[in-house]
């Protein structure tokens, strides 16, 4: 029996964006979760606004919408991370006007922000 390879070395490249690409996925959930657990809750604008988009920042935000728990918000997020391309860059983001001072510490719920500790619990979790 001749030694060589089992799969054809061009096989690699996929193989390795598809490890890559699950990851990537897995951790931007991880993150996108952690984000929403993390903020504090008064009438759920702030926990509803997170959003996933990928490529570039989707800056909207909505007043309107209310999300205490949560699900939703995570539901529609985890979706797009699900449909997102390997190697691409996805932003998480909340763009309610005082987000600022809420990652700053003025919520008594969030004292540390909410990114920010949710950024250091995730990558802390992946080591």
């Amino acid at each position: 029996m001749a030694k060589g390879w089992n799969t054809p070395p061009s096989h690699f490249v996929r193989i390795v964006s598809d490890d890559v690409g699950a990851e990537m996925k897995r951790t931007a959930g991880a993150m996108f979760q952690a984000v929403i657990l993390k903020s504090p809750v008064d009438q759920g604008t702030f926990r509803g606004n997170h959003r996933v988009s990928e490529g570039t920042p989707d800056n909207q935000y909505d007043e309107n919408i209310k999300d205490k728990a949560g699900n939703e918000t995570l539901r529609i997020g985890v979706a797009a991370i699900a449909k997102s391309k390997p190697f691409t860059i996805l932003c998480i983001q909340n763009n309610l006007p005082y987000g600022i001072a809420l990652e700053n510490g003025y919520s008594d719920q969030a004292t540390d922000g909410v990114y920010a500790p949710s950024f250091h619990e995730v990558i802390q979790s992946r080591r």
